[in-house]
């Protein structure tokens, strides 16, 4: 449910698009044209509890929005983590999975970018892109996430450059095989993809 380039749904959230068609599903199927009568049956193994609305994750004393949420009985409930409170205020850090996001705009909060291993977000191991004209774009997106240091270290084929954070780039549409390698301090992560024509 998205753009075949795999580009970003402009002025739309990842869960956005699935979740309004859930809504008009669920609309429909209350509705009197439906021929459903009746209420949908509660879940079974499943729970009503209070969360914190954004991460997920029991509500701690920091967190300043909670809801309510239905959790799988066998669920390991674990405290919010992502929410202190520092100088009497609360203060969101995000992990570091949310770096795209937190850096698309400006947002309250800090991201904790170390709270991950190094990783190559996209491109995936084994993704395979096409160059033609009127095809997406005519470089590839790359998003590496986690590492302690502030400093990437890239090596595309056998180009190399360093890049500080967010660890957000471009790399040029080269035809064949690619290898793209990255290092953070003593962290390394590598992955190969295919450009074809």
């Amino acid at each position: 449910m998205g753009n075949f380039t795999g580009e970003t749904v402009i002025g739309r959230t990842g869960s956005s698009i699935p979740a309004a068609i859930t809504r008009d599903a669920l609309t429909f199927l209350e509705g009197s044209n439906a021929g459903f009568t009746g209420d949908f049956l509660l879940p079974q193994n499943w729970e009503t509890m209070r969360v914190c609305a954004i991460s997920g994750m029991e509500p701690a004393f920091a967190c300043l929005s909670v809801i309510d949420e239905y959790i799988h009985i066998d669920d390991n409930r674990t405290v919010c983590t992502w929410h202190q409170i520092v100088n009497g205020q609360s203060e969101t850090t995000f992990p570091a999975e949310y770096q795209a996001w937190f850096n698309a705009f400006s947002r309250q909060g800090s991201l904790d970018y170390a709270s991950s291993s190094l990783e190559i977000i996209t491109p995936r191991e084994g993704f395979v892109y096409l160059t033609s004209p009127g095809i997406g774009i005519d470089e590839i997106p790359v998003e590496v996430i986690g590492g302690e240091d502030s400093v990437l270290r890239v090596t595309h084929n056998n180009n190399t450059f360093s890049l500080g954070r967010p660890f957000v780039f471009y790399l040029p549409r080269i035809s064949g095989n690619n290898i793209l390698r990255v290092q953070n301090a003593d962290e390394m992560h590598e992955v190969s993809f295919t450009v074809e024509n």
